[in-house]
């Protein structure tokens, strides 16, 4: 994905899922859950909601949480750009709650990050929104995971430059 880019990560999923063995349920799943991620950035929301739908069926079967979690939160971050905010609200709810559960704080990261967007693009609730990404922001320093980190600083400046302060945006 960061060399090739997401077109050519997307060819790349979707033949090693042409690949994996019919008995690798669980790594066909993670690669289902990958390959979303780069059909998304392409915006190709369709196709991504079916593969994310089918991970997180996958994954509660297989009992793998983390990976249903991160489903949810892709899922959220569709029902988002479509408008359908309550279906996105109850994905990011469970998301939270498995995050908590795992104790997996990369997730909690994400799905705080999307509760963010969801706050203040529907509810308005612009100082909140940004009070709870500045909190997932500082885990992401503390875990030094530099991709959620990026993530964070882009979301932050969004919501201060939509809230109309654009020094601090600028930063």
């Amino acid at each position: 994905e960061r060399r090739e880019g997401f077109s050519e990560a997307d060819r790349f999923y979707a033949r090693a899922l042409e690949l994996v063995d019919g008995d690798l349920v669980e790594r066909a799943t993670e690669l289902r859950l990958k390959r979303s991620r780069t059909l998304t950035a392409l915006g190709q929301l369709r196709d991504a909601t079916q593969l994310l739908e089918a991970v997180t069926r996958d994954a509660e079967t297989l009992g793998r949480f983390d990976l249903r979690g991160a489903a949810l939160v892709g899922l959220a971050n569709i029902d988002q750009k479509q408008g359908r905010v309550s279906d996105a609200r109850r994905g990011l709810d469970e998301a939270q709650a498995i995050g908590a559960d795992l104790q997996d704080v990369r997730l909690q990261i994400r799905a705080a990050y999307e509760v963010s967007s969801l706050r203040s693009d529907y509810e308005g609730e612009f100082e909140s929104a940004a009070r709870d990404l500045r909190e997932a922001q500082n885990l992401a320093e503390v875990l030094d995971d530099r991709p959620l980190r990026v993530e964070g600083h882009l979301r932050m400046g969004t919501l201060l430059f939509n809230l109309g302060q654009l020094a601090r945006s600028q930063e």
